[in-house]
């Protein structure tokens, strides 16, 4: 039997360690404690440091996506621009990567092609002043993602190992269309006719009143706030049960031009007869932007008739031609 000495395994042990070499430990991840950020919609994930913002800019089709967070004094972001939605628009997307990259390196910046899951990809290095960014742009899903990590040099925040492994870790992913909002169930029409008021309208509900007072009247008001608009009548009577004077018509005309706001512009038809009552139908489109507000004033004996349908739209639609040429008188003209 052959026994070996201390000395000589010990030997060996170095030995063994000395060819093979010792267990090293994994070097330290740059982004422990990150999470990971998959944004669908717009086809790609990164991992950021905090939970990043998002934000939607329009841009006329499909939005562009800016996904950012902060860290240290360093801002980590993807901005994933609109898709291309055909032949030309693809072509300038291409030229696009191209003008961006070249507009970086003839200002000092240091590129290198790359692929991001086998899609055309470039990084750049790029120093202008103090700002010192690190930069990724990949061509994939038929659009443009800019990835960057941002900061100024000197300010001992901006780590390039940092910057390096959240380029890395940028990936192009599947675009998953966002669920369609849910289709409201359609606008039940039906005719309306509230005990006593006077009158009968075809009404996308079935309101209660609302009493207020103005101008020395009573005034009940009936309205639904549809998705397609509002909806109202109202019904004004002189507050001592008086009939309506003459002229009253040409007041109330007159009243509710003034108080329409200086970014609409009005105007108002002839007169007509309306179930043997007088009646004028007023009109105030929006000059700021898509609004209006179509009116029908019908004064009966007692009470003045305020039928209007306001929407956010500068046409007439189907709806409101429905909704005030149904209005009729019951019971008095």
């Amino acid at each position: 039997m052959v026994r070996s000495s201390p000395a000589l395994l010990c030997l060996s042990a170095a030995t063994l360690v000395a060819l093979l070499g010792c267990p090293k430990s994994p070097p330290p991840n740059p982004l422990e404690g990150w999470t990971t950020e998959a944004v669908k919609e717009a086809g790609f994930q990164a991992s950021f440091p905090e939970q990043p913002t998002r934000t939607e800019i329009p841009s006329g089709g499909q939005p562009a996506h800016l996904v950012k967070a902060k860290k240290d004094g360093v801002e980590y972001s993807v901005m994933a621009m609109a898709p291309a939605t055909d032949k030309e628009a693809l072509i300038q997307l291409n030229a696009l990567f191209d003008g961006i990259a070249g507009q970086l390196e003839k200002a000092g910046g240091q590129g290198t092609d790359v692929t991001v899951n086998g899609k055309r990809a470039r990084r750049i290095e790029s120093k202008i002043g103090d700002d010192l960014s690190l930069l990724l742009l990949v061509n994939g899903n038929d659009r443009l993602y800019v990835v960057a990590a941002h900061g100024r040099r000197g300010s001992g925040s901006f780590q390039d190992a940092t910057a390096q492994a959240f380029l890395d870790s940028f990936r192009v992913i599947p675009v998953e269309a966002t669920p369609a909002a849910l289709e409201l169930p359609p606008v039940l029409w039906k005719d309306f006719s509230p005990a006593g008021a006077g009158f009968k309208v075809r009404m996308p509900g079935n309101p209660p009143p609302l009493e207020s007072s103005a101008d020395g009247m009573n005034i009940k008001t009936y309205a639904v706030d549809a998705p397609n608009g509002r909806f109202a009548v109202d019904v004004m009577q002189l507050k001592d049960g008086r009939a309506m004077p003459e002229g009253a018509l040409d007041q109330l005309i007159e009243t509710t031009t003034k108080r329409v706001p200086a970014t609409s512009t009005g105007s108002h038809g002839p007169r007509f007869s309306l179930d043997g009552a007088p009646a004028n139908d007023l009109l105030f489109v929006g000059t700021s932007g898509p609004s209006r507000l179509a009116i029908r004033l019908v004064q009966a004996k007692d009470r003045i008739f305020k039928v209007s349908v306001l929407t956010s739209q500068a046409k007439e639609s189907a709806e409101e031609k429905a909704f005030l040429t149904s209005f009729h008188l019951e019971g008095h003209p």
